[in-house]
C-alpha cells in the first residue's frame, strides 16, 4: 500500500506540477515580456483558465493509469493481503499445530505477490518468514530466487547464502553472493560475507582479499575488525592478531568483537595480564556473538583466574541455562557451569551437572565421558578412569584410549596398560599410532602410583584438618570435615577410609556405613573400601546390603585374607545381633502398674 501510495502521488504530483507550469507561461508570459512588475497586478486569467488545467491533469492520470493496466487498484489489493498474510501468519506462529492457518496466510502471500503485483517484496518477504518458521528449507530458497529475479536485493541476498550453510552447497551459496556483489559492488556486508564462506576452502588468498575489500568499503566496522582478528587467529598468526586488537577497544555492543579478543587472551599472546571482560551481563536471550564471548570468558576464567569464577557469575549461567529462549546453548552452558565448578574445586558439583552431557552414545556425549574420566584420573580414580575412559573409546572418543593406558599404569596394571598401547601401536590411524608409541615410552621410564601422587587432590586439604581437629580434641570441627569429605570428595579413597574409621571409633555405624557407601559408589574396583564397608554394613547390622560386595571379595582376595575378613564380619555380625537382641527384649510390667 505504501508502495501504491508512493507511486500515485508522485504520478499527481508531476502531472499537477507540470499543468501549473504551463497555466502560468500561458497566462504570465505576456506581461513578463513587458517587464511589468507583475506581482503588483491585480490579475484575472483570461488564455487559459484553471480548471481546464486542473482538468488536463486529471486526464493525464488516468491515461497513464491506464497506459499501465490501472496497477493502483491492484496494488492497494496486494497491500491489504499483505496485512491479511502477516495476520494470519503470526496467528499461525501461535498455534503451529493448526496448519491451516499456515496454508492460509501462504494462499494470501500467493494472491499479493504473484497475482496482484509481482514486485511486492513484501509478500515474498513473508512467505520466506512462513517457510522458515515451518522449517520448509526448500520452500524459503524458492520465495528468496524469486524475490531475487525480479530485483537485486542486500538482505535476500545474504539471507539465501546463509540456507547454503552446508559444504556441499558452498559453490551455490558463493555464486548468489557473487551475483548480488556484481548487482550491488558497494555492498561492505555481501563482501565480508564472500570471505566468511572461503574461509571453508583452502584459498586463504581469497579471503584476505575480501577481508580488505571489506575494510576499503566500510573502515573500521565492527563486522570488518571482527572478520579479520578471526582470519588471523584461524590462521594461527597471534602476532599479527596482536597488533591489530592493539590498534582497536571493543565497545559494549561489539560482543563478537569482545570474543574475539578474549580467545587472544586464552591462547597467551598478551605480553602483559589483562583483566577479563565482563561479558554480556544484561543480556538474557543469548545470540551467537554473545554466547561465543561468554564461552571463552569461562574458558579464560577456568585455564587462567579461578578466583574470578564467583558465585554470581556462577548463578548468572544457571540462569541463562533455564532461559527457554537458550535453548540452542544449553548443553554448552551446562558444560560450562560444570567446567567452572571443576576450576573452583567443587568436584563432585562439577561432575553432577556433567553427567547428563555424557549420558548416550553419540560423538558429543563421548566427549564428556572422556573428560569426566579425566577428572576421574585427575582425583587418583584409576581403575573407575580406566573403565570410563574404555566407554568413552567404544563411542567414538578416540583419544579417550592413549589416557587409558596412562589409568591402567598408574591404577597398578602395567601389562594391561602395555597391551593397550601395543593396539594402539597396531592401528590403522597414524595418530592413534603415535600416541601408543608416545604410551611405550611412558611405560618404559617406570610409570606408577607412587611417581603420580598428586597433591591437589579435593579433599585433601579437609583430611587434614580433620585429623588435626581430633589431635585437639574439637570434635565438632572433625565431624564438620569428615561430613564434608562424603558431601563433596566421596571419590577420595584414602579420605573416605578415614572418613569410615572415625566414624567407627565413635559408634555411629550408620554414618560409617553411608560414607564407605558413597566412596564405594565413586570406586567400585577398590579393595580396601569394598573390605571396610563390608564391615560396616556389619557394624551397622546392614548385613544384607553387604551380600554383592562379599561375593567380589570372594572372588578377588586370596583364600586366606577372605578367610580372616569372614572370621572379622561373621564376629562383627554377631556383635551386632546380640545388642540388637539386648534392646529387643521388653522390660517386666511393674508390680506397681
Amino acid at each position: 500500500m505504501l508502495v501504491a501510495a508512493r507511486s500515485f502521488t508522485g504520478l499527481a504530483l508531476l502531472l499537477v506540477g507540470i499543468g501549473f507550469f504551463v497555466y502560468v507561461l500561458v497566462n504570465f508570459m505576456p506581461l513578463i515580456q513587458r517587464r511589468l512588475r507583475v506581482y503588483r497586478v491585480v490579475f484575472e486569467p483570461r488564455r487559459l483558465p484553471f480548471y481546464t488545467v486542473y482538468i488536463l491533469a486529471l486526464g493525464g492520470i488516468a491515461m497513464v493509469q491506464t497506459r499501465e493496466n490501472l496497477p493502483l487498484p491492484d496494488q492497494v489489493r496486494a497491500g491489504q493481503y499483505n496485512n491479511l498474510g502477516d495476520l494470519t501468519r503470526q496467528q499461525s506462529e501461535a498455534q503451529p499445530d493448526d496448519l491451516s492457518l499456515a496454508l492460509l496466510a501462504e494462499r494470501y502471500y500467493a494472491e499479493s505477490g504473484d497475482v496482484l503485483y509481482r514486485g511486492n517484496l513484501h509478500a515474498q518477504m513473508g512467505r520466506a518468514a512462513l517457510y522458515r518458521f515451518r522449517q520448509q528449507r526448500q520452500n524459503e530458497i524458492n520465495a528468496l530466487n524469486r524475490t531475487l529475479l525480479r530485483a537485486p536485493n542486500e538482505k535476500v541476498s545474504l539471507r539465501l547464502a546463509a540456507l547454503h550453510r552446508d559444504p556441499n552447497d558452498l559453490f551455490e551459496a558463493l555464486d548468489i553472493l557473487r551475483r548480488g556483489l556484481r548487482a550491488m559492488p558497494q555492498s561492505a556486508a555481501l563482501t565480508g560475507d564472500l570471505a566468511q564462506f572461503f574461509t571453508q576452502t583452502a584459498l586463504t588468498d581469497s579471503v584476505a582479499f575480501y577481508l580488505d575489500k571489506t575494510e576499503e568499503l566500510a573502515p573500521g566496522s565492527y563486522a570488518s575488525k571482527t572478520n579479520q582478528l578471526g582470519f588471523l587467529l584461524n590462521q594461527n598468526l597471534l602476532s599479527e592478531a596482536q597488533k591489530l586488537r592493539d590498534k582497536h577497544i571493543a565497545q559494549a555492543n561489539e560482543p563478537a568483537l569482545a570474543s574475539n579478543y578474549t580467545l587472544l587472551q586464552l591462547l597467551g599472546v598478551s605480553a602483559k595480564p589483562e583483566a577479563t571482560p565482563a561479558g554480556p551481563a544484561q543480556v538474557m536471550a543469548l545470540d551467537d556473538a554473545n554466547f561465543a564471548q561468554l564461552y571463552h570468558i569461562v574458558l579464560l576464567n577456568a585455564t587462567a583466574h579461578p578466583d574470578r569464577l564467583t558465585t554470581p557469575l556462577l548463578a548468572r549461567l544457571a540462569d541463562l541455562a533455564n532461559e527457554p529462549a537458550n535453548e540452542n546453548y544449553y548443553e554448552q552452558l551446562l558444560f560450562l557451569q560444570a567446567l567452572a565448578r571443576h576450576a573452583r574445586g567443587e568436584e563432585q558439583m562439577a561432575r553432577q551437572l556433567l553427567l547428563p552431557l555424557a549420558s548416550g552414545t553419540t560423538a558429543s556425549a563421548a566427549y564428556y565421558q572422556q573428560l569426566l574420566g579425566m577428572w576421574q584420573l585427575q582425583q587418583g580414580q584409576y581403575a573407575t578412569a580406566a573403565n570410563q575412559l574404555e566407554f568413552a573409546a567404544t563411542n567414538g572418543a578416540t583419544q579417550a584410549r592413549e589416557a587409558r593406558v596412562y589409568a591402567l599404569a598408574l591404577g597398578g596394571r602395567p601389562d594391561s596398560a602395555r597391551t593397550a598401547a601395543l593396539r594402539l601401536v597396531a592401528a590403522t590411524d597414524s595418530g592413534q599410532r603415535q600416541w601408543g608409541r608416545q604410551a611405550l615410552r611412558a611405560l618404559a621410564t617406570g610409570l606408577s602410583p607412587s611417581a603420580n601422587k598428586s597433591p591437589a587432590r579435593v579433599g585433601d586439604s579437609w583430611l587434614r584438618l580433620a585429623q588435626q581437629a581430633e589431635q585437639q580434641k574439637n570434635d565438632a570441627a572433625a565431624a564438620k570435615n569428615y561430613q564434608r569429605i562424603v558431601r563433596e570428595a566421596p571419590f577420595n579413597e584414602e579420605a573416605v577410609l578415614v572418613a569410615g574409621r572415625y566414624y567407627s571409633r565413635r559408634r555411629n555405624y550408620p554414618a560409617a556405613y553411608e560414607a564407605l557407601r558413597a566412596g564405594l559408589a565413586e570406586n567400585p574396583e577398590s579393595l580396601a573400601l569394598l573390605r571396610a564397608y563390608v564391615l560396616a554394613a556389619a557394624d551397622a547390622g546392614l548385613t544384607e546390603y553387604a551380600v554383592d560386595a562379599r561375593a567380589q571379595l570372594r572372588q578377588r582376595l586370596p583364600a586366606a585374607a577372605y578367610a580372616t575378613l569372614a572370621t572379622e564380619y561373621a564376629a562383627r555380625a554377631a556383635t551386632r545381633a546380640a545388642q540388637a537382641d539386648s534392646f529387643s527384649v521388653a522390660p517386666a510390667a511393674s508390680p506397681l502398674q
